[in-house]
């Protein structure tokens, strides 16, 4: 199959906007994957593109770092959306952990942190 928006990944792979690309999408139930595609390298060293095992592949481990927060954004207003909790609510019930949490206010003369409690709850606001 190809579409539209796998024209555009490719052509960002061409132009060397990003390195390669894996799409991959369940049904509603979230047990059968209906769709995967894959494309590119899996390296963005100039160096290593010329290897033979450089493709990339459905099962290419990728570094996620800071993209999980939009994962977990989606997740949350999904949460919001289905009326588990509201935007406005304290997530401690959900998170207990997160009673622990100070707010950092700054720092004494020998550089150790002040803390305090924080003033209001945490919300996903």
């Amino acid at each position: 199959m190809d579409t539209t928006f796998e024209k555009d990944f490719e052509s960002a792979v061409a132009s060397g906007s990003i390195p390669g690309v894996v799409l991959m999408a369940k049904d509603a139930t979230g047990d059968r994957i209906d769709y995967c595609w894959s494309h590119g390298l899996k390296t963005a060293r100039p160096d290593k593109r010329d290897s033979s095992d450089s493709a990339m592949t459905p099962d290419t481990p990728m570094r996620l770092a800071s993209a999980s927060k939009i994962v977990t954004t989606v997740m949350a207003l999904q949460c919001v959306d289905r009326g588990y909790v509201g935007l406005d609510d304290d997530v401690q019930p959900f998170l207990p952990e997160l009673a622990a949490l100070q707010v950092l206010t700054g720092f004494d003369a020998s550089l150790k942190p002040l803390l305090r409690r924080p003033k209001c709850a945490i919300t996903l606001r």
